[in-house]
């Protein structure tokens, strides 16, 4: 097993081993956070992030979204929390970059993970 099967954060480059307490990943986040990961190995650009958050709102909180995907791209967590509140009201991404983005997360067991995680 190579060592981004046993930490999975460490294919993250930009991701710290040590995170603040308010950006640690709970153990229910553990799968959430994963998949993410598998999906966006390096970065995520500004499409990709207002597409995620659009398909990731539908079945997760406002809270819990905008706590894994903090952690995921570095951004501090209100600042994506506004972001993720404006979802539905803003513009939605363009269908095609929405497809893009799901084929991503398909790839990497979105319709597997459980959609329920709170």
């Amino acid at each position: 097993m190579d060592e981004s099967e046993q930490n999975p954060r460490s294919r993250y480059t930009n991701l710290p081993n040590e995170l603040p307490e308010y950006q640690t990943i709970p153990d229910y986040l553990e799968s959430t956070f994963n998949m993410l990961l598998c999906a966006f190995p390096n970065e995520v650009t500004d499409e990709q992030y207002w597409a995620l958050l659009t398909i990731l709102n539908e079945t997760m909180s406002q809270r819990t979204l905008a706590h894994v995907v903090s952690i995921l791209t570095q951004k501090h967590w209100f600042l994506v929390f506004n972001d993720v509140a404006g979802v539905g009201v803003d513009p939605p991404p363009a269908p095609d970059v929405i497809k893009r983005v799901e084929n991503r997360l398909r790839a990497c067991g979105y319709d597997e993970w459980p959609k329920h995680v709170e």
